[in-house]
């Protein structure tokens, strides 16, 4: 009988070890994949910033930059979301949030670019993958276009036509 009682020890002691070893595998896992996620989408912002720069440069538009902790269930930071607006001389903003990771299917990592009412998702497939637009339209169905200055240049050059050429007083 002890002879049961002592191997039911010892396979608890090596399940409580291994138990152990795997949480602090995942823990670290995580935390590299969270930094290499947060990596990714500064470098996002360090090339909106560098392709419009000559905008900012004229006080045509400005950038604002701004963190949110997320806390856990015992009050820890867990993450931090960094966030990207660019401002125009008007006050209208296009607002760059990221989603998150592993956002279903497919997709690695997602930002969504808030223009006025409509959205732009922004995407990555996997961590090395470079980002694309994440479009959909009546013609060509969903597809996916480089993302890239001229691309941009497009999705910011569509919202600023749309600015009222009156100021409302």
């Amino acid at each position: 009988m002890s002879y049961d009682n002592d191997n039911e020890n010892k396979l608890a002691k090596i399940l409580l070890q291994k138990r152990e070893k795997w949480l602090k595998a995942r823990e670290e896992a995580s935390r590299l994949e969270r930094e290499n996620w947060e990596n990714r989408v500064k470098e996002l912002y360090d090339d909106v910033k560098k392709w419009l720069k000559p905008l900012k440069s004229e006080d045509l538009l400005n950038f604002a930059e701004h963190s949110e902790a997320i806390l856990n269930s015992e009050g820890e930071e867990e993450k931090i979301i960094h966030y990207l607006s660019i401002e125009f001389f008007n006050g209208k903003t296009i607002d760059f949030e990221p989603l998150g990771l592993n956002i279903g299917g497919e997709i690695y990592g997602q930002v969504k670019m808030k223009l006025d009412l409509s959205n732009v998702m922004i995407e990555i497939k996997n961590q090395d993958a470079n980002w694309k637009f994440a479009l959909s339209d009546d013609q060509k169905g969903s597809h996916y276009e480089e993302f890239s200055q001229e691309n941009l240049e497009k999705f910011v050059t569509d919202f600023v036509q749309c600015f009222e050429d009156k100021v409302e007083a």
